[in-house]
């Protein structure tokens, strides 16, 4: 039982470090518009971001 409870902890706490960590890039790109005012393609913006803060590979 304290297993699984560890493990519902940790999942829990990954959760919100990815969530921490989304908002943190959403807030980064919200600045950098601000700044420089340019749009970028959603798409391909967004892939960048989530290879510059994540290190993940993903299918857009």
């Amino acid at each position: 039982m304290q297993n699984k409870l560890s493990a519902a902890l940790q999942n829990t706490s990954d959760y919100k470090l990815e969530n921490a960590k989304t908002d943190a890039a959403i807030s980064e790109a919200e600045t950098e518009y601000a700044m420089n005012g340019e749009l970028h393609n959603a798409r391909s913006a967004f892939a960048f971001l989530k290879r510059k803060y994540f290190n993940h590979t993903y299918n857009i």
